[in-house]
């Protein structure tokens, strides 16, 4: 409880605050212990002069330094792991087709690089401060395919009515002239059911994670009508089968210092063979009675030797029991992520403009600050004496813990009455006797010795 108005509280924090700050500096005169007419020291003046210019200019300079190659503070992304994933999705349902995933994910240097762009057809530009990173999957799916007989029979009637849908497509003209209202009830039907469920399409999806965050590289591939009916009678006959996917995901990414999204550079030659099998695993193969394990593999479709594209006879993948197609690369698919270093001062998102802005605004008021209003705070900052007025500041909060805010409310109108006037403020905080060299350090109570600006009752430069 307070008998002050806010503004009045206020104005005795500042006066508080200007006093601890002259006594400090009182203080720090006395530390020093120099006499009149000392030079200021050489290592203060180098600081103040060139080294207060040498830390403007490093900060005028600072945002061309963190978005330059120059800048000295970079580290590199570390992949901790990728895993790599196939999924089926078939009448807005998504369906897990291969899974695999790699605790191995070496870095490689340029020129390992530049030789994996030229094995699968792309072309890498040297840059600085980047690391490359080379990620290689197996062939088969690390777990088998056990799709619930539901969803088996979901995916075998959608991949069927795409199917149906595309063949009908093609003779619709000649049937709508022989039966016309049949037909446009079936083509309306068929049309209907497609809208609903979608065209199949493969996405492919490539996970990297670091020490910190999760990169995604994905991919979207629509079914053609033959792909689907391969599938779909695949799945109806527990039979094997393979799928030649042109277009794949592209085999080479990159990661900028200040982005989170990898961006694909290059598709290169990726096409890839998806392949399913069925292995039984009890009873005779050649009766119903059989059991299937059936799993998921894909591998690289390689351009071949002459340079030509690859096609699913080169891959062997146009058969229904495919073979490896002799490929020299022990892993059956590899891919090539580029990360640029990331520096330890960036500043996310941020333009250079941005930054530039913030450090010369920041740094405007930091300068500015100090050196504005010399003439009205000398009055403040070099009173010699500050004992009897934190005194009155001192019983003004005392009286105010006591509860008597009668004695609070005066003593805050006397010492505002002190600041308001000049001449009674200089008697409050007395004033200077500057004396010669040869008598400013004798005794501490000497009568003719200034005290070294040491705060005592005694001080001969006092004056009340």
């Amino acid at each position: 409880v307070s008998s002050l108005e806010v503004m009045q509280y206020f104005y005795l924090i500042d006066m508080w605050t200007w006093m601890y700050r002259a006594r400090a500096r009182r203080g720090h005169q006395y530390m020093k212990r120099r006499v009149l007419g000392d030079k200021t020291p050489f290592l203060i003046r180098i600081a103040l002069g060139a080294g207060g210019l040498t830390g403007i200019v490093v900060l005028l300079f600072l945002p061309f330094l963190i978005f330059s190659n120059a800048n000295p503070f970079f580290r590199a992304r570390e992949v901790l792991r990728a895993d790599y994933s196939i999924q089926l999705q078939a009448a807005n349902v998504t369906y897990s087709l291969y899974e695999r995933s790699t605790l191995v994910v070496p870095e490689v240097t340029e020129e390992e690089a530049l030789v994996f762009g030229d094995e699968y057809g792309f072309e890498i530009i040297p840059q600085n401060r980047v690391r490359f990173h080379a990620v290689a999957f197996d062939r088969d799916s690390s777990a088998l395919w056990l799709p619930s007989p539901e969803d088996s029979a979901n995916i075998q009637a959608s991949l069927s009515l795409f199917g149906a849908t595309e063949t009908r497509a093609i003779s619709n003209r000649w049937h709508v002239r022989r039966a016309r209202k049949r037909r446009e009830r079936l083509n309306s039907e068929l049309t209907r059911q497609s809208n609903i469920t979608g065209d199949p399409t493969l996405a492919f999806t490539i996970a990297l994670r670091t020490d910190n965050q999760i990169l995604l590289a994905n991919s979207q591939v629509a079914l053609s009508a033959v792909q689907a009916k391969a599938i779909a009678d695949a799945i109806g006959s527990n039979s094997n089968a393979s799928v030649y996917v042109e277009n794949s995901i592209a085999k080479y990414w990159s990661l900028s210092s200040i982005s989170d999204s990898l961006l694909a550079v290059s598709r290169g030659d990726n096409a890839l063979c998806l392949e399913l099998n069925y292995v039984p695993i009890g009873g005779n193969s050649s009766t119903a009675s059989a059991l299937y394990s059936p799993w998921w593999s894909a591998r690289d479709c390689y351009a071949q030797e002459d340079g030509s594209p690859s096609s699913a006879a080169s891959c062997g993948c146009d058969a229904s029991n495919p073979e490896d197609d002799g490929a020299s690369s022990p892993f059956a698919m590899a891919y090539l992520f580029e990360f640029a270093e990331v520096s330890t001062i960036n500043v996310g998102g941020g333009t250079i403009i941005a930054l530039y802005g913030v450090i010369l605004l920041s740094l405007a008021t930091a300068v500015r600050a100090p050196l504005i209003g010399g003439a009205s705070k000398v009055v403040f900052q070099e009173m010699p004496y500050l004992l009897h007025l934190l005194q009155v500041v001192y019983d003004i909060i005392h009286a105010r813990q006591d509860g008597n805010l009668v004695m609070e409310e005066r003593l805050a109108f006397a010492i505002f009455d002190v600041y308001r006037d000049p001449h009674e403020l200089k008697k409050w905080a007395g004033e200077r006797q500057l004396m010669p060299s040869e008598q400013w350090w004798k005794k501490e109570n000497a009568p003719l010795a200034l005290p070294s600006y040491k705060e005592t009752r005694n001080e001969p430069y006092i004056k009340l």
